[in-house]
């Protein structure tokens, strides 16, 4: 969120969204989860059984499979981030929809990470966030 304004693919995440993750932050709070930058220097892929493979690693090159950091981000009243946590995100792109410059804003926050992943990731930024808070 810049100055009040969402970023390409940012989320709020709504007060009953937290509530059914027992989590509750101050009314003039803004918790937001975004899709915040590609990683195109390292990959995390593996060729062990189970993981990726020489295909997937072909893909990546290509950029049919990139990795976005899904970010997670708590703001004051003002405006001011107070805490964030941020997951890596596993995107696939069919061969015809693939952008020239793929940009972080261009991915789905709902198809990288699952519920469980989107739990986790929220509640961390919202419990450093309240340790921020208690610290000052």
């Amino acid at each position: 969120m810049r100055s009040g304004q969402l970023e390409a693919g940012e989320q709020i995440v709504s007060a009953e969204e937290l509530a059914g993750w027992e989590l509750s932050v101050p009314i003039d709070w803004t918790v937001t989860i975004r899709p915040d930058r590609i990683d195109s220097i390292t990959t995390p892929l593996g060729f062990g059984l189970g993981a990726y493979t020489a295909h997937d690693y072909y893909a990546w090159l290509q950029k049919r499979l990139v990795f976005v950091v899904v970010t997670a981000e708590v703001y004051s009243p003002r405006g001011t981030s107070m805490a964030s946590d941020e997951i890596m995100g596993v995107e696939w792109r069919p061969e015809h929809r693939i952008p020239r410059v793929v940009r972080p804003g261009e991915a789905n926050v709902d198809e990288l990470l699952s519920g469980k992943e989107r739990e986790l990731l929220v509640t961390n930024a919202v419990l450093q966030s309240r340790q921020q808070g208690e610290s000052r």
